[in-house]
């Protein structure tokens, strides 16, 4: 028969476990949400935020699978731009700009991803660490990777750089204007009409005056 001392050691979570998994997952999604907002995405690492959660870094593979679905949850995303992105940067890149613009508009015009969207941007004036994620967010996932593909086409980084932010800046724009504040009569066009209208000034925003390939 099992003395009192044996069952308190055998109910005693191992090194870097906490018990009570609601309690683990809440602890690493609150030390993810810090992490990202203070480094972004790409600098922020698994160990770091098992550290600062008091866990091992196996446990955030056991709950959420991968460093981009923790993000993804983090930001309580379904529709992420880290997803939605790269699938865009395949092919030339005259035709990003209205590649890109026509996946945000048909993600944004999905109810189904549009309610967590518009929960994340709603409160960019009153919360500076919702701002500082969404920030993290645009440069690691939207202009991060449309400057790295300037790059690969001969654009000159500094250039690439410029002109994918100043793209983003305009999607951003879009974003508020259309579901945010919903200004009309923009947020009432057709979504084509906003692509076939806005596609070819933001052709001209990042590569007008280039040559790329």
């Amino acid at each position: 028969m099992m003395n009192k001392g044996m069952n308190k050691r055998a109910e005693k979570p191992g090194p870097g476990r906490r018990a009570g998994q609601p309690e683990t997952r809440q602890a690493i999604l609150d030390a993810a949400r810090a992490r990202f907002t203070a480094e972004g995405f790409t600098a922020t690492t698994v160990r770091a935020i098992a550290t600062d959660a008091g866990v091992d870094a196996a446990m955030i593979n056991y709950f959420f699978g991968s460093k981009q679905k923790l993000f993804e949850e983090a930001l309580a995303l379904r529709a992420n731009p880290m997803t939605l992105i790269p699938p865009q940067l395949k092919g030339s890149v005259e035709g990003l700009p209205r590649r890109i613009l026509t996946t945000l508009l048909e993600t944004w015009d999905n109810p189904e991803f549009r309610s967590p969207l518009l929960a994340l941007v709603s409160n960019l004036s009153d919360d500076p660490t919702e701002n500082a994620l969404i920030r993290s967010f645009l440069e690691d996932s939207i202009a991060g990777p449309i400057a790295t593909r300037l790059t690969e086409a001969g654009l000159g980084a500094d250039m690439a750089a410029a002109r994918a932010g100043m793209m983003a800046s305009q999607l951003v724009g879009v974003v508020i204007a259309r579901y945010v504040v919903v200004a009309r009569p923009f947020a009432d066009l057709q979504r084509q009409v906003i692509i076939d209208t806005m596609a070819p000034a933001l052709e001209m925003i990042l590569l007008g005056g280039t040559h790329t390939r």
